[in-house]
């Protein structure tokens, strides 16, 4: 009989591409916001927002929750604090309060839990976000901590391709801009860490089949820095696109954001000791972002 696994989120880049690639191998229960998904066999439209998650969770009663749900845009954050804390932070309390004592929960949290100051950080360092985005995962954090003895908190970048029509994220608007020739400007003062959907959903496979990072916080990006101008540049080198209509482009001359740290790398090298997986560099996550799109 195959384990029953809640994702969360499932209408995201991440949930989407989590939900396609565990179906085959578990019985896999989909929540989002959206009314229907059309990859999803099994899916709940569900608010995370609301207090009660008996409804949920009775649903599904999952042997496996992965949470990759998350009010992630960072002026929405801070313009509404209450429902970043509720969406970021609170569902966690709920989730692991409600779930059964075995129940396995992996959370999704982010490299935003680390201060504008931070450069290549590791599981031990301090948080201390100085945003309302990351306050608000930081916290939902701490609530998972408190609340179960059976998690994992994965902090990461993800990159990918959205599994709903019609949602967009950050290699996807810079595939579209090239192909529509339309200027765009990358930061190049901007570090990341990323890693792609499908990279990692193989790699939360292999977290659960050897019952690694039980109880821990465990970084999974990228083994090498990068500026996001260079990451666009080699994504459409890879997909044969030009790139005469990309400039490169700086966060500090852009007014009206979120506050977000110019460096937002992670050191993953702990989880590299653990498992003895290798993680990608730059060129072979624009390749498989390729095989991504092209699937």
């Amino acid at each position: 009989m195959k384990q029953k696994m809640l994702v969360t989120g499932a209408s995201g880049m991440l949930g989407g591409t989590l939900v396609r690639y565990f179906s085959p191998v578990f019985e896999v229960y989909a929540s989002s916001g959206q009314s229907e998904l059309p990859y999803a066999e099994k899916h709940l439209t569900f608010d995370l927002n609301r207090n009660d998650y008996e409804v949920l969770l009775e649903w599904a009663q999952p042997d496996i929750i992965i949470h990759s749900a998350a009010l992630t845009n960072g002026n929405l954050c801070d313009r509404n604090p209450e429902i970043a804390l509720k969406t970021n932070a609170l569902s966690l309390n709920k989730i692991a309060l409600g779930a059964k004592p075995e129940t396995r929960i992996i959370h999704i949290s982010t490299d935003a839990v680390f201060s504008s100051r931070a450069h290549n950080s590791n599981e031990n360092d301090f948080a201390g976000s100085d945003s309302v985005y990351g306050k608000s995962k930081e916290l939902g954090e701490f609530f998972l901590q408190l609340r179960s003895q059976n998690f994992t908190i994965i902090r990461t970048t993800i990159v990918g391709v959205n599994q709903l029509e019609g949602r967009q994220g950050f290699a996807e608007w810079i595939v579209k801009s090239a192909r529509e020739k339309e200027r765009i400007g990358l930061f190049d003062d901007v570090f990341f860490t990323p890693i792609c959907c499908s990279t990692l959903a193989r790699i939360i496979f292999k977290i659960l089949q050897n019952g690694y990072f039980i109880n821990e916080k465990v970084h999974i990006g990228a083994s090498e820095i990068y500026s996001k101008y260079n990451f666009g540049i080699s994504l459409l080198k890879e997909l044969g696109l030009g790139t005469d209509q990309i400039e490169k482009s700086k966060i500090t001359n852009f007014s009206g954001r979120a506050k977000r740290a110019t460096d937002q790398s992670l050191n993953s090298s702990y989880f590299e000791k653990v498992t003895g997986i290798t993680l990608p560099g730059l060129i072979e996550t624009v390749k498989q972002l390729k095989k991504d799109f092209d699937e």
